[in-house]
């Protein structure tokens, strides 16, 4: 199921502020798992716009 791409830069954003949230409030379990997820919700958002689908 693909999600639309307007879905996955707000959750590309969201990730991203969260990581940098965390990482100033040095959580770092938390910091770690929300760079995980920034990183892979901007990996999905590149295959879906330059990758081809």
């Amino acid at each position: 199921m693909n999600a639309p791409v307007w879905l996955l830069v707000l959750l590309t954003c969201g990730w991203g502020a969260l990581t940098i949230r965390f990482v100033q409030k040095a959580n770092l379990p938390f910091a770690l798992l929300s760079a995980a997820m920034f990183a892979w919700q901007g990996w999905r958002l590149w295959m879906r716009t330059r990758g081809g689908k």
